[in-house]
């Protein structure tokens, strides 16, 4: 019974973080319309296993269970250490997957990619637990199997209501040491099995020698309460150990700093021009390979989304050449309209037209009422439609414009080509943008009217923080001065009022975020992001630092500046 309640329990927890994970990636990209795929894949995947289940249960000849016994422990066993090696990247992994079966320009596509992704992760989980029962049929299996489903359900509740204080790397650690014992044991009754039909040398003596560690047998029954009582002691051993690493925590940081210099951290650090600005990025010494992807990667992005250049497939598409906008392209454009639906029109990735009469890549110039009028009916979001299947139609002249998104996006790409490159941790410094994993680093926020001065500190826990401000570029027309950030709802370049940062575990939202929320100004920009359960830090232009959300506790770099809450 132990065994089949502990496979059914792992295995079927298993299942559920996958489930989660789909769920989780359609309601970030705004595809939940595909969420019905999911539980006709679910659905599908549960028939699946069971009929399995009913067809290996009628497998009596001893020939056959030996081979399956064979065929588990290996599966297990490799799988087992599989999931050890990729969990750290296996989210990211998924949501690649995920991305490319649901970026579809046909919605039938769509459906059918997320259908049959569900379909293979959900009834992979499945059949190993078919193989792994069917070696223990004989043992009370039914009653575990249903404690099991009972734990699996409870545990799910439990990671749903209170992740953040489960942690699934001892769970998977303990339930996979316990699944590699088990592996041991069915070894020995696959090879019993296989005695027992004749077809090894010395049948006869084998079957005699193995029978007692079936899981039936003399040995076998107390082998299993041993699975139980070493996978307790470990986990008994590690939760002590890590009680005692948090107790002495402070003691051994003072010793590393004491003992250890800081070039014993042995980071590799590059620095590449791209999209206007210098993008930095820091990774352990031995993942330094891995940066030249990873800017392969940024440059790739450029070559997609630049509007700085003539032959990318957004300044194509915004010349009117349609079949330039690839799946990728299109998912990316979608996500920028519904933030800007969302935002009210305070972030709006159509602002391009303003951004040409108000010259602001060209040392600025301030265009007449007339002429932004008719920019304004181009910047309408009125002339973009997000069909449900996928991509989007541009009309009445309406034009693309990268800026407050772009770097986000490539941010984004990069941390993912590194990730799957292996990298333990890596920090990204894009023209002021940060994106990292792996760490918590202590980043800084710039004093908004003096960038090369830090103003406000803080430990990032979250993978990226974008901080938008008036400071970067302005210019000064007639004794008034005007940043390069426009209002798209008025078509007039805003004046220099502070710096809202934005704190999210997606680049490409952070950017597009702290864009809206800099528009909106700090009253209204604070009462949207409570509402909209944003993480952000108002700086005013009075040198008041204003957090809303979650945010870590901060640190005035500057004495100038006074933390209001």
């Amino acid at each position: 019974m132990l065994p089949a309640l502990i496979i059914v329990f792992r295995e079927g927890f298993e299942a559920f973080l996958t489930v989660a994970i789909i769920f989780a990636f359609l309601r970030k990209t705004g595809r939940d319309w595909l969420r019905p795929a999911v539980y006709a894949g679910i659905v599908t995947s549960i028939a699946a296993s069971f009929a399995l289940g009913w067809v290996l249960m009628r497998v009596n000849q001893s020939l056959w269970e030996g081979i399956l016994g064979l065929v588990a422990a290996v599966l297990v066993a490799t799988f087992v250490v599989h999931v050890w090696r990729t969990a750290p990247r296996m989210k990211g992994d998924m949501e690649q997957h995920l991305e490319t079966a649901s970026s579809r320009h046909s919605r039938g596509l769509a459906v059918a990619g997320i259908f049959l992704f569900t379909v293979l992760m959900v009834t992979r989980e499945g059949m190993e637990t078919a193989l792994m029962l069917i070696q223990v049929k004989n043992t009370r299996f039914i009653l575990g199997s249903l404690l099991g489903i009972v734990a699996a359900a409870a545990m799910s509740w439990a990671w749903a209501h209170y992740g953040h204080r489960i942690n699934l790397k001892r769970f998977f650690q303990v339930t996979g040491l316990f699944l590699l014992l088990f592996t041991a044991q069915i070894a020995f009754y696959a090879i019993h099995e296989l005695s027992e039909a004749e077809v090894l040398p010395h049948s006869a003596a084998i079957h005699t020698a193995t029978e007692p560690f079936s899981p039936v047998g003399v040995y076998g029954k107390w082998f299993s309460v041993l699975m139980v009582g070493v996978c307790a002691a470990w986990l008994l051993a590690v939760s002590m150990k890590d009680r005692l690493q948090r107790a002495h925590a402070v003691i051994a940081m003072l010793i590393v700093v004491a003992v250890v210099p800081a070039a014993a951290r042995a980071d590799a650090t590059r620095a590449q021009a791209m999209m206007g600005t210098v993008c930095q990025i820091t990774v352990p010494d031995g993942d330094a390979k891995a940066i030249d992807e990873a800017f392969a990667e940024g440059k790739r992005v450029e070559g997609m989304i630049s509007t700085w250049r003539n032959d990318s497939d957004l300044a194509r598409l915004n010349a009117g050449d349609a079949g330039a906008m690839s799946n990728e392209l299109s998912f990316a454009l979608v996500q920028t309209v519904l933030m800007a639906r969302l935002s009210g029109g305070a972030f709006n990735p159509l602002v391009r037209p303003l951004i040409d009469i108000w010259k602001t890549r060209d040392g600025g110039a301030v265009p007449t009422k007339d002429a932004i009028g008719a920019a304004l009916k181009r910047v309408d979001l009125a002339n973009v439609e997000t069909p449900e299947g996928g991509g989007v139609i541009v009309k009445n002249g309406a034009q693309f414009e990268e800026g407050a998104w772009g770097k986000g996006l490539a941010i984004d790409k990069m941390l993912m080509v590194l990730r799957r490159r292996g990298a333990t941790r890596a920090f990204i410094n894009f023209g002021g943008q940060i994106g990292k994993f792996g760490d918590q680093p202590f980043v800084a926020i710039a004093d908004p009217a003096q960038r090369d001065k830090p103003a406000v500190g803080l430990t990032l826990a979250t993978e990226s923080i974008s901080t938008s401000a008036g400071s970067e570029k302005s210019f000064t027309v007639g004794g008034r001065t005007f940043t390069h950030l426009i209002d798209p709802r008025s078509g007039v370049a805003l004046p220099p009022r502070g710096s809202v940062s934005v704190l999210h575990n997606s680049a490409f939202t952070a950017d597009m975020l702290s864009t809206a929320l800099y528009v909106m100004g700090p009253e209204a920009g604070i009462k949207w992001a409570k509402a909209h359960d944003v993480t952000a830090i108002f700086i005013t232009d009075k040198n008041e630092v204003m957090p809303v959300g979650r945010v870590p506790p901060l640190e005035m770099l500057d004495p100038k500046f006074t933390l209001k809450k």
